[in-house]
């Protein structure tokens, strides 16, 4: 229902134009919404309440697609970057982009992973995890210790082999790119906090040098 009616609250939000002004015309919002984000997200809604009203596999591996929202979030994140003059702030925002990305694999892994052990054979049928509820919660974690660490969850069939390789595999770069991306931006923010501590050296060097108080400067 939030998605539902989000999507159309979306014809009455304004937007920002070229010139740094925001457009409020409702035929303009309407217009704009129609072209940008509508289908977007009636799609992704109309999933939601098949959702609801049937519980075959095709839609369950639809439902996999409502991930595709967070590329909003990555918009929004972005917008708010702009708007930010603190640099140590962006980068900030940047480290945290990259932990909710990571989550998002994970996420999607893992009920991949609950998928293909639902069915005959699969993993599910060799683990004793007491309550269904953890199921979720064993899956997850088998697909975080694709990118690092270990389990006691094995595959049984050739399928859940086959996508355990494919999940290493893609782990591999994805941690990769996780590890560079976030070293780099700790790196800028190291840079950064070294400059301003050079920088309140000299200042105090220079109220040194002119005999300002202590309590003055």
């Amino acid at each position: 229902f939030f998605w539902s009616l989000d999507m159309c609250l979306g014809f009455f939000t304004g937007y920002e134009l070229e010139d740094g002004s925001v457009q409020k015309d409702l035929r303009s919002t309407v217009t704009h919404h129609l072209k940008r984000e509508f289908i977007f997200d009636a799609a992704l809604v109309s999933i939601n309440w098949a959702e609801i009203w049937s519980d075959s596999v095709i839609i369950q591996v639809l439902t996999l697609l409502r991930l595709l929202r967070l590329l909003k979030l990555q918009a929004a994140l972005n917008l708010l970057k702009n708007k930010i003059e603190s640099e140590v702030a962006v980068l900030s925002i940047d480290v945290l982009q990259n932990m909710l990305a990571m989550c998002a694999a994970v996420h999607v892994t893992a009920c991949f992973w609950l998928g293909i052990g639902r069915t005959d054979k699969g993993w599910i049928h060799f683990v004793d995890f007491g309550d269904e509820g953890l199921l979720y919660a064993y899956a997850f974690n088998w697909a975080l210790t694709q990118f690092h660490g270990s389990t006691d969850i094995v595959p049984h069939t050739d399928t859940e082999r086959i996508f355990q390789c494919a999940a290493l595999l893609l782990a591999f770069f994805a941690v990769t790119a996780f590890v560079s991306d976030v070293t780099s931006s700790m790196t800028k923010l190291h840079m950064l906090s070294g400059k301003q501590n050079l920088h309140l050296r000299v200042l105090r060097k220079f109220l040194l040098h002119r005999g300002i108080s202590g309590q003055l400067s």
